[in-house]
């Protein structure tokens, strides 16, 4: 049923009566724009510990041996590293954060909708976050993000504190989801059509599908592994008669699902972004409707890429690698808009070279994941190294784009300004540190060199240490721009002022 967009809503001044309240406040305000605000303060500190945890990695990797990290210690910080990335900083990402303050500003509404369902999700990945933590307190798990049996069959405390902070986290992507389709579909006010939606709003409401479609998918494979450890059932572990391929579609399709659609918000603001800067408007917007929802489709319908080696029949492992594949036509039809678009010239602000770093990750990344698309290929490059580049250079565009969407709407996030010329260096060390850091990955892989390792031959310690140098390079990238954030709060930006100084430009683009 349709949202009334005439029911009444708690006025500005009500729904700013809180702001010198204290925590409790907060954590119970329904306001979008402090949830938002939330979510991107959780989210900084989650990026800051699973960074570290990568960091730690890399640079256990400077020597072929295992001096900082013993291999069991090293398996415990990889395990920490890749769910805190994946389900704590890339699920909620730009749809929780910058997405929801600034959607109701572009379909016209004062707020989103469900708003105590807002809030929930946002509790709910609290309440994951801290279990997490906890699971890490009690010595963590060693099963890697996936948990794949029979090695994910091993009951533990940790292992299971870490299942169920993913059905939380799960079940919180669900909420915000049926928040932001309910937003758009019942408070699009009539003057902004489906054709001059946004690219964000686009973006947003193609990725909360597939988080509905795949959340699920993902909290029940977990819940199920979880009982599979405290009822010793058989539905996955091949001792008491379960199927562990089972789990890996069941695991793939979710897990793929919430990834690869993440990424969907980060080419929205990325093309806001573009637009914004460019010296002309939006070329074909169709194209870039047709991309998004086309690479939505294919991070629902491709998780057989993650399954060359399972034993498929012929059939159904050409028709994987076919719609693995077919995700290059949606890419080339949204960086071919892009580059027409800036064909004409654009102002080179900080938020348009962080949105040109996202989109070059993201063509690299694509590029790369064309290998692992080709199924012979993918035998070869399964479970190397060339898979963990090809996965980081798409979480670098990710990444990329999550920064210069906060540059971009800083200003009306907190009312403070963020300019220089550290911007754009914050930015360009970011994106030679992302290219850097897994570049020599790609190769790595290639030579053979399998991932989730703690040691290597001599011969590749030279590739190792570029990337680890890379790692260093996109730490310091990553610290400018957080440093710049935090100075920048004591900028106020002058009323009635445009923030990045282009005449008739807003900070939300309506075209």
């Amino acid at each position: 049923m349709p949202i009334d967009p005439s029911r009444p809503r708690a006025s500005a001044a009500d729904r700013g009566r809180l702001a010198s309240a204290g925590p409790r406040c907060w954590l119970l305000a329904t306001d979008h724009r402090r949830v938002a605000m939330l979510q991107l303060l959780g989210l900084v500190l989650a990026l800051a510990v699973g960074g570290a945890a990568g960091l730690g990695l890399r640079l256990e990797h400077l020597g072929p041996t295992a001096e900082i990290l013993p291999p069991p210690t090293y398996a415990r910080v990889l395990t920490l590293h890749g769910l805190v990335m994946v389900y704590l900083v890339l699920v909620p990402g730009i749809s929780g954060t910058v997405g929801s303050h600034v959607l109701p500003k572009q379909l016209g509404a004062d707020e989103l909708a469900l708003p105590r369902l807002h809030r929930a999700a946002f509790h709910l990945w609290l309440v994951g976050a801290l279990f997490l933590g906890i699971s890490a307190k009690w010595g963590g798990t060693d099963l890697g993000f996936t948990f794949l049996p029979p090695l994910g069959a091993r009951a533990s405390a940790g292992a299971d504190l870490a299942l169920g902070a993913l059905v939380l986290l799960a079940v919180s992507a669900v909420c915000r989801s049926v928040v932001m389709i309910a937003s758009v579909h019942g408070l699009r006010a009539a003057e902004v059509p489906w054709r001059r939606t946004t690219p964000l709003a686009w973006s947003v409401y193609a990725h909360s599908v597939v988080m509905l479609v795949a959340s699920p998918v993902l909290a029940l494979t977990a819940s199920l592994l979880i009982a599979e450890h405290a009822l010793g059932g058989g539905t996955f572990y091949p001792s008491f008669g379960g199927d562990p391929t089972l789990f890996r579609h069941c695991l793939w399709f979710g897990v793929h699902g919430v990834t690869y659609s993440a990424l969907l918000p980060a080419l929205g603001v990325s093309t806001e972004i573009l637009t914004a800067f460019a010296h002309r408007p939006l070329v074909n917007r169709r194209s870039v409707l047709f991309g998004i929802v086309g690479l939505a489709l294919v991070s629902v319908v491709a998780w057989g890429s993650h399954l060359p080696t399972s034993g498929h029949t012929t059939r159904l492992t050409i028709l994987s690698s076919l719609l693995s594949l077919l995700g290059a036509i949606p890419a080339a039809g949204l960086v071919g808009a892009w580059c027409v678009t800036l064909s004409g010239g654009a102002r080179l602000a900080a938020p348009l070279v962080f949105a040109l770093g996202s989109g070059l990750c993201f063509l690299v990344g694509t590029l790369s994941g064309l290998f692992l698309g080709v199924s012979s290929l993918a035998m070869h490059l399964h479970g190397t190294a060339f898979v963990v580049g090809h996965s980081h250079l798409l979480f670098g565009s990710f990444l990329l784009a999550l920064l210069g969407a906060v540059y971009f709407w800083w200003p009306m996030l907190t009312g403070s300004l963020m300019k220089g010329r550290l911007g754009r260096l914050a930015a360009v060390t970011t994106t030679l540190g992302v290219l850097g850091a897994e570049l020599p990955l790609l190769l790595l892989g290639a030579r053979g060199l399998p991932r989730r390792m703690a040691t290597y031959p001599n011969e590749l310690q030279w590739l190792e240490q570029a990337a680890g140098a890379g790692a260093i390079v996109l730490t310091i990238g990553v610290g400018l721009a957080l440093v710049q954030m935090a100075a920048s709060l004591w900028a106020r930006v002058p009323a009635g002022s445009n923030p990045w100084d282009a005449p008739g430009r807003e900070w939300t683009v309506t075209r």
